[in-house]
């Protein structure tokens, strides 16, 4: 029987050459593309309300505001059930996707069901880093299908019956840590999250890295401190978190409110977004940043 599949693509104030160029990578490999737009900027806004001109299968909802990831894509995700899709391949903006990545993609995931039943949270390529040199999370290349605690949305194949089941993208977190989040919660009814390590996806990760002893860390703007210390704080308080990464991000966590003031850039904006993140934590201030 045949499965309808569409692609899940947010954006916010992207260039928008960069966006076309990706989205001509995989516009025909999908039943639909659904475009959830954050874009603040008006320009942007309209670059991308003039993309239905170049895609005949893309449909567009815009917000004209920054709602957050996890709210854009549960917008998309309430969409496609309502049209009675099957699957969803959720991309990053500045992401795009190899030839015949969706039927291979799918072929995995049809080969883990066949094994191992149907509870499957999603599966996902292995993210490279070709910029760094870098395999996302230190995982090995070429060593089959894998299940992991958690991975990276984009790119990431998702049954829609089963995100329904597991239930939306908690759009308190805005940003940092959704897509991981979703990876433990569904770990927690049963539904395990796999890559597959023979299909590489080309995606950047992140701005800046540094390396201290056995850690390596993410070096953002100032203002994804707040979220990355809210947030990561906030999962310490999830009993479907793993310890090890609890133990883990509580040591990051002390090693950047240390160091990250007194070695990088911008010292006092990214102190003050790490204050402002662990106080809203004790304050129990969820969803956008706001002062």
């Amino acid at each position: 029987m045949y499965k309808r599949i569409a692609a899940l693509l947010v954006t916010y104030n992207p260039v928008i050459e960069d966006l076309i160029s990706n989205i001509y990578s995989y516009h025909l490999q999908f039943d639909k593309i659904v475009l959830i737009d954050n874009s603040t900027v008006e320009s942007k806004q309209t670059e991308i309300k003039n993309l239905i001109f170049f895609f005949k299968n893309i449909f567009i909802h815009q917000f004209f505001e920054n709602t957050g990831i996890a709210k854009a894509q549960n917008f998309g995700m309430a969409y496609l059930t309502s049209l009675n899709f099957d699957f969803v391949v959720e991309i990053d903006q500045d992401s795009s996707l190899p030839l015949n990545y969706v039927s291979k993609i799918t072929k995995s995931y049809y080969k883990i069901a066949k094994h191992d039943g149907n509870k499957i949270a999603g599966i996902g390529p292995l993210p490279f880093d070709s910029l760094n040199n870098e395999v996302y999370d230190g995982h090995a290349i070429n060593v089959g299908i894998k299940f992991v605690q958690y991975t990276l949305s984009s790119a990431l194949l998702i049954n829609l019956n089963t995100f329904n089941l597991i239930g939306p993208k908690d759009e308190s977190l805005f940003i940092d840590l959704v897509d991981w989040e979703w990876c433990w919660r569904a770990k927690k009814y049963g539904y395990l999250t796999y890559i597959d390590t023979d299909l590489i996806f080309n995606h950047t990760m992140g701005n800046r890295h540094i390396s201290f002893l056995f850690f390596r860390f993410g070096i953002p703007v100032p203002l994804r401190h707040y979220y990355s210390f809210r947030n990561s704080l906030l999962m310490m308080t999830k009993n479907y978190v793993p310890l090890k990464w609890k133990v883990i991000n509580l040591v990051k966590l002390i090693f950047k409110l240390l160091s990250y003031p007194i070695l990088l850039d911008q010292r006092l904006s990214r102190l003050k977004y790490m204050l402002y993140g662990i106080r809203d934590f004790m304050k129990n201030k969820i969803g956008k940043f706001n002062g």
